[in-house]
């Protein structure tokens, strides 16, 4: 499984043909190479670069593949000055639980208002940006994997937002990230190596929730980065492995259910081991997004 996110092109010139541009993090892999993530779990089975996967899917299909990361520079916004309706939008209105226990956000898009795509790319680009030429244009979308995430966004290369004055660091965007339980990457996501259930693929709106049943083991779950559901027959194993962190002390962590519970309940002490091997407890934290959690028999038939 690619960490991806898939942004439609409209075409900027009559030479150019529509299509989609895809993200993902280059760290995957690279040509005739294993990533690290991925060597560390399957090192007989080389990651393949996402263009070279994706041309095997092709077959007589007309479609055309190429890397266009020199064109683009990708930006991820956020905070309290983005237009009201880009946050609003990124808010589930309501929660569908699958037959497995997985869960999809509901959006009523049609009873809200919508975003402001005009005032948006003015925020984005300026005011000057509605006369300049349609090269200078920014690829957008509400980031809707957690409310709070923002605007994620596809510039030309060079080009900055005009909020560019106060550009965050890729720590700090990592721990905001973190707080709101979204994991991202091969750090979090290795792939070929991760389950969509272990990632939050589902409450993320990455997929209908009952499909994610169908497909999925028994699931681990986790602090701010793994959904709620609770295996029936729990195996014995390790409570969980930590993922995506920072030096200020926060952290992603992939949890058994069980295992979040009762240290939740104060009946289990969760801790890593340091640099110096001694152990660092832990404290999780469910981010507020999150749905309650539902009996089974609340369930979705």
């Amino acid at each position: 499984m690619y960490d991806i996110l898939i942004y439609p092109y409209i075409p900027r010139s009559p030479e150019e043909k529509s299509g989609y541009i895809v993200e993902y993090d280059p760290r995957a892999a690279s040509a005739g190479e294993t990533s690290t993530s991925a060597q560390q779990a399957s090192p007989k089975h080389p990651t393949p670069t996402i263009i070279s996967m994706m041309k095997r899917y092709i077959l007589r299909s007309k479609v055309r593949v190429r890397d266009v990361t020199e064109n683009w520079d990708v930006w991820a916004i956020w905070g309290s000055s983005l237009p009201q309706s880009v946050n609003d939008v990124a808010r589930p209105d309501d929660w569908r639980w699958g037959r497995s226990g997985a869960v999809e956000p509901i959006y009523r898009d049609a009873e809200r208002a919508p975003v402001d795509r005009v005032e948006a790319k003015i925020w984005l680009l300026g005011q000057d940006s509605q006369s300049e030429p349609s090269g200078t244009e920014a690829i957008w979308m509400v980031d809707r994997r957690a409310p709070g995430m923002g605007i994620r966004a596809l510039l030309p290369k060079g080009a900055k937002p005009t909020s560019s004055e106060n550009v965050a660091s890729s720590d700090e965007y990592t721990l905001h990230r973190i707080k709101l339980g979204v994991p991202e990457g091969v750090d979090d996501i290795p792939t070929q190596d991760s389950f969509p259930m272990d990632a939050n693929m589902d409450m993320m709106g990455g997929g209908d929730a009952d499909p994610f049943g169908a497909v999925t083991p028994p699931p681990q779950t986790a602090v701010q980065a793994s959904w709620l559901s609770e295996s029936p027959r729990p195996r014995p194993r390790a409570p969980g492995k930590l993922l995506s962190s920072t030096s200020g002390g926060y952290a992603l962590a992939l949890l058994r259910l069980e295992a979040l519970k009762a240290a939740e309940a104060g009946e289990m002490k969760l801790f890593v081991t340091g640099a110096d091997n001694q152990p660092i407890n832990i404290s999780p934290r469910r981010p507020a997004w999150w749905p309650s959690e539902t009996k089974e028999e609340e369930w979705t038939e």
